[in-house]
């Protein structure tokens, strides 16, 4: 076993399977009993000792979880389940009270029943005798009890865990794991014989000089038919998974405080299991304030809408993408690409949604068909647990730079649109209006779409790489409609020296301007005479380079800027 932990990189995982296991070969030669909590404790000190660092990765975390949930959390699950009272358990009032339904597992054994009572209106759910159920049935029923419990238990300790560093959590593994657990031991034993077999011919080949191919050949072939059906099953889950929208569950990315309240409540029911058992007087029904405790674990890490306004430049380096977060719950999506972050939406647009819990774009709006404004979309498109509305292309966009996002969103039934100069909407107090283009046979980046956006007293202006006569297009149209003094500018073309010039600062007024770009760009952006620019009006700059993603919330009246990092 030390052998093929030193195989596989000494992971932690392995290390702490080696460590217990060979704890409990010593328990044994000394015949004494091993404790788990014990042999997880020394586990992990000895590891935290070799590296300290282990203890932010998600694999020794999880690894350990999983094991204590088992261990500790498990025994107190099924004695807090014990006092649940079989004979009255209340399911539903849906149904009319002459309807009568029985469930038959096993032919005439009847071990459950289930019906409507006809005064009460309420399912109640009732279970014969246990001692009266004997052979198979009740074996198989206890067997998937306890695997239900195993499984849940697990499920429900490392769920803090799994959601902070995975933003989300499967619903669908809880009963799978009762079909892939047996399965696995099976498939292990098998791959076992297979080698062992395999090495028997050999040895017979070298002793006798005779050659076993066919046997061994039909041997080996047995194996992997048992293995290929083992990662059948496997795939065949992860397919339903993915049909099933109610499979994931995405409620984002808990904060460090909810992660530490949810493990101080798991602490608390397993505490007060405990106490019930020491003699401890508690009513005969407290069971239900327990697994109310459970109940609470599962809503405090849940996501909940801000009801604020929320806009994030995202950290995609050389690139634009933009997450705006409306106080209504709309979200929407202006740009998403980058030059230099090989696949941006995998593994910058994605990860950012889900750690938002956000399932659904509203709208994606692409300023102009540039690699590093819309590269990203393609592989947003194609994640299946996000949905889009609509895709809104420039006005006369009819570059193949579009044609791949088309496509794809043609393919998902996702509308495609396109916006211009003039083009105004409003939801529920936020108002928009296109500044651009205005020209619809205009290319390039003066033809960059120009979205205006308004919240009581906040504004923002999103310029994509706009420059030269569009950005002469746009100061003319603020200054025709008054606006200036806008709260948040985007600067354009990432900070460039043609974009952003004297008469269309002077007109935008800019209190704060962030910069998208990426850390020591081969392109020198932004340029210095940008920042001196924005410099002289006083503007305070933000830039993506430094301070990775920057997050403008806005509530009421007021205006925060937060920085992800400084570098």
């Amino acid at each position: 076993m030390a052998a093929y932990v030193f195989l596989v990189g000494n992971p932690p995982s392995a290390v702490r399977a080696f460590i217990m296991f060979a704890m409990g070969l010593l328990a044994g030669y000394w015949k004494r009993t091993l404790d788990t909590p014990t042999a997880l404790s020394l586990s992990a000190a000895i590891i935290l000792m070799g590296n300290p660092f282990y203890i932010g990765q998600s694999s020794f975390l999880l690894s350990f979880l999983a094991i204590l949930a088992i261990a500790v959390f498990q025994p107190v699950l099924k004695e807090c389940l014990a006092h649940i009272n079989p004979y009255h358990f209340p399911l539903s009032r849906l149904l009319d009270s002459r309807k009568f339904w029985r469930l038959h597992p096993l032919g005439s054994r009847r071990a459950w029943r289930l019906h409507l009572l006809d005064s009460r209106k309420f399912w109640r759910l009732r279970h014969l005798d246990p001692q009266k159920v004997t052979g198979g049935c009740h074996e198989l029923l206890k067997k998937a009890g306890n695997g239900l419990q195993s499984s849940f238990s697990v499920w429900i300790v490392t769920l803090p865990v799994q959601l902070f560093f995975f933003s989300e959590v499967s619903l669908f593994g809880i009963f799978f794991n009762l079909l892939i657990i047996p399965l696995m031991g099976v498939i292990l034993l098998l791959g076992i014989a297979g080698l062992f077999l395999k090495e028997i011919f050999h040895l017979f080949t070298f002793l006798t000089g005779s050659v076993l191919t066919d046997l061994e050949i039909t041997v080996i072939s047995i194996c992997r038919y048992a293995e290929g059906i083992f990662f059948a099953v496997i795939k065949a889950g992860g397919s339903l998974a993915d049909r099933l929208s109610f499979a994931m569950w995405m409620p984002g990315k808990p904060a460090y405080g909810k992660m530490l309240l949810a493990f101080c409540l798991l602490l608390l029911f397993c505490l007060l299991g405990n106490l019930s058992e020491n003699g401890r007087t508690f009513p005969e029904k407290f069971w239900k304030y327990r697994l109310g405790i459970l109940l609470g674990v599962i809503l405090l890490l849940a996501g909940y809408p801000a009801h604020n306004l929320q806009i994030t430049f995202l950290d995609v380096g050389q690139g634009d993408g933009i997450c705006m977060e409306l106080p209504d719950g709309r979200v929407y999506l202006m740009d998403g690409g980058s030059s230099d972050v090989s696949k941006v939406g995998n593994y910058r647009l994605v990860p950012f949604l889900k750690a938002k819990g956000i399932r659904k774009i509203d709208a994606v709006f692409l300023s102009h068909g540039d690699a590093d404004h819309i590269n990203g979309i393609a592989e947003l498109l194609e994640e299946k647990q996000i949905s889009i509305d609509c895709v809104c292309l420039p006005a006369g966009a009819e570059q193949e730079e579009f044609a791949e996002i088309k496509d794809l969103a043609r393919a998902r039934n996702i509308s495609v649109r396109t916006i211009q100069a003039g083009d105004f909407w409003e939801n529920n107090g936020t108002k928009f209006w296109c500044l651009n283009p205005a020209d619809v046979t205009e290319s390039g980046n003066a033809a960059s779409v120009v979205l205006y956006m308004e919240y009581q007293n906040f504004s923002m202006l999103l310029t994509g790489d706009l420059e030269g006569e569009g950005e002469k297009s746009v100061a003319a149209l603020l200054r025709s409609n008054a606006i200036t003094g806008i709260s948040v500018l985007k600067v354009a073309h990432h900070g460039s020296k043609n974009s952003t010039k004297e008469e269309f600062l002077r007109q935008c007024s800019p209190a704060v301007a962030v910069i998208s770009c990426g850390e020591r760009n081969t392109y020198g952006h932004p340029h210095k005479e940008t920042l001196e620019r924005l410099n002289d009006m006083g503007t305070a700059v933000y830039r993506t380079d430094c301070s990775g993603a920057i997050q403008i919330t806005v509530t009421g009246s007021r205006m925060k800027v937060t920085e992800y990092r400084r570098r």
